[in-house]
């Protein structure tokens, strides 16, 4: 089995593995982001629904 150079032999343990993964966001977005969020989301399941109510071309 061939390895790729970087890989290495042994694996790698957590303190390492944490080194090189980022940081991980805050999981609770701002007020402000979730009502943006939540905004978009009603309008995309909106225009799905009203796509589907369209009778098809032809």
């Amino acid at each position: 089995m061939n390895r790729t150079p970087w890989r290495r032999q042994e694996p790698l343990d957590h303190v390492e593995l944490a080194r090189l993964l980022p940081v991980p966001g805050d999981p609770e977005p701002s007020r402000g982001r979730l009502t943006k969020l939540e905004e978009h989301l009603v309008s995309e399941i909106q225009q799905h629904a009203e796509r589907r109510a369209e009778p098809p071309d032809g």
